[in-house]
């Protein structure tokens, strides 16, 4: 196959989405790099096997791959987007700042994302499982089988590191672990 019949072929794979060339093939196992499959000898210079689909459209237009130590991207900053009008070449060290600039690196969200997944896990314990298992005088790995729970939770229950118990009238603000 020729470059023209090469670029036809992954242009197919695409849809115009606005000024966006968007890939509708597979994507890398983390969802954001458009991915194509090379075989074999097919584009001279370009080794058998999965290769960034920027990257091939690059070498296609340009003949040769994008430098040692440099990343494509689409300036769009549409994770989609094949169009060569959209491409950007920024270094190793210049892209985490590219990444952030985009809020790809956007800690707080991430961390409040994965507290909010975190309390949504139902949990095999409840506070009146727990005082049940204060007063039980089994041991913890009698116990464990009963709840569904490790013996180190157990102990940790009747430890009070786990499903404390509040004494009366105690207050949220000053309870310590």
């Amino acid at each position: 196959m020729n470059r023209e019949q090469w670029l036809a072929g992954i242009e197919a794979k695409c849809e115009p989405v606005g000024e966006c060339l968007e890939w509708q093939g597979r994507f890398q196992l983390g969802g954001k790099t458009p991915v194509i499959y090379v075989p074999a000898g097919m584009i001279p210079g370009l080794c058998q096997g999965s290769h960034s689909a920027r990257g091939v459209m690059w070498f296609l237009d340009k003949g040769e791959r994008n430098q040692a130590g440099t990343v494509l991207r689409a300036k769009c900053k549409n994770f989609a987007c094949i169009s060569l009008d959209h491409m950007v070449v920024f270094t190793r060290a210049e892209a985490p700042k590219e990444q952030s600039a985009r809020g790809e690196f956007s800690t707080a969200k991430r961390n409040a994302a994965a507290i909010n997944r975190a309390r949504a896990m139902p949990t095999k314990l409840s506070v009146d499982l727990a005082r049940e298992i204060r007063q039980r005088p089994e041991s913890s790995r009698d116990l464990a089988p009963v709840y569904g729970v490790s013996s180190g939770t157990i102990t940790a229950v009747r430890r009070g590191a786990l499903w404390p118990e509040a004494a009366n009238g105690s207050s949220v603000f000053n309870w310590r672990p």
